[in-house]
């Protein structure tokens, strides 16, 4: 199952709280940081259709203020999309997800 991994700087908790309300299991959560920088918190989520609308969501606030944090699909970091591009690319994953798992349309 292809997984989005959202970093988050610590002080954006609105967006930490919208990610622990998205109907969905959160595979993991880190805190990591390094020397006097800010905590990054990490959230890997598995994309799937019930969640892509909200996950947009999320990212359209990050993408469009990068100091809030990353946003990475399969390693790749997403930027410079628009809210419409992000939810295409977000619908294709989470179909590739559900053909993967052997669900049906």
């Amino acid at each position: 199952m292809k997984k989005i991994l959202i970093e988050l700087n610590e002080d954006q908790k609105e967006i930490m709280e919208q990610i622990r309300a998205l109907d969905c299991e959160i595979e993991d959560i880190t805190i990591s940081h390094f020397n006097a920088d800010p905590t990054v918190i990490s959230f890997l989520i598995a994309v799937t259709p019930t969640v892509v609308i909200q996950l947009g969501e999320i990212i359209k606030a990050i993408v469009n203020n990068p100091s809030k944090g990353k946003v990475k699909i399969e390693g790749v970091e997403i930027e410079g999309f628009s809210y419409e591009e992000t939810i295409e690319l977000l619908n294709i994953v989470a179909k590739k997800n559900k053909e993967t798992n052997g669900e049906n349309s």
